[in-house]
């Protein structure tokens, strides 16, 4: 009975000196699950990059009150990510939403 793949690569980190041998049809069928799959990634990838909205220092302080020196230590601290686009800094609309969806869990449109 043929390995699937999942064993032979358990197989393969466990003992790396394996001999694997496959049918071209074989290598075919993975080279295409491999292609498919990471098209599906990189369509979720742009589709949500085409969406996304990032904020300025001031539109973050016009948004939600804090000053500079918060976001700056936000960053530092890892709370939130700041993105360089263009010589400026930004941060993604959606990880601001997420933060304070963790902070306010009854704030949620499922509460």
């Amino acid at each position: 009975m043929p390995m699937k793949l999942n064993e032979i690569l358990t197989s393969a980190e466990q003992n790396r000196n394996v001999s694997v041998t496959i049918t071209a049809g074989e290598m075919i069928d993975f080279f295409n699950h491999c292609v498919d799959t990471t098209r599906k990634e990189l369509e979720r990838y742009y589709a949500t990059a085409n969406t996304e909205k990032y904020l300025t220092i001031e539109q973050m302080e016009e948004m939600l009150g804090f000053n500079k020196s918060t976001y700056s230590r936000w960053h530092k601290s890892g709370y939130l990510k700041k993105i360089k686009i263009g010589g400026g800094i930004r941060y993604r609309l959606s990880d601001i939403n997420r933060k304070i969806e963790e902070e306010n869990p009854h704030l949620t449109k499922s509460n």
